[in-house]
Parts: structure tokens; C-alpha cells; sequence
């Protein structure tokens, strides 16, 4: 049987969907946001072999958008 592979990542917030990268998230990780009024950060709740915890920077965007970074 083949290993399941996991797509993509898209975390909710403020009724807009925001993707992160799935490599650097494992499963069943909290996602942190950080949100102010031009741009939306996530982070990891874990830091990674460098101490880093940034996921993905997006610009903040109108209600019931999916913003999605095909780089990641």
C-alpha cells in the first residue's frame, strides 16, 4: 500500500485561509498566527535545527479569500 502524502496545509484565520509549508509542519503541530493590519505571520510552536519559527509571511486579505504560496 502506498504512503499517504499530505498535500498542502492551509491554516484558518479571520475567515481567509492561509497556506504554510507542509514540510515544516508536522502532524497534529499548532500552527501560530500572528496578524496585524497589513500582513499575517505564521510560526511554528516548535523551532526548527536553526531556532527559527517562521512558516510564511502573507498579506492580510479581504474576508473569505484562500491565499496560497505555490513556493511552498
Amino acid at each position: 500500500m502506498p504512503a499517504a502524502r499530505r498535500q498542502g496545509l492551509l491554516v484558518a484565520f479571520d475567515a481567509n485561509l492561509y497556506s504554510a509549508p507542509v514540510r515544516k509542519v508536522g502532524p497534529r503541530q499548532l500552527v501560530e498566527i500572528r496578524a496585524t493590519k497589513p500582513q499575517v505571520t505564521l510560526h511554528s510552536t516548535v523551532a526548527d535545527a536553526s531556532g527559527q519559527t517562521l512558516l510564511a509571511i502573507h498579506g492580510r486579505s479581504v474576508e473569505g479569500a484562500r491565499i496560497v504560496d505555490e513556493a511552498q
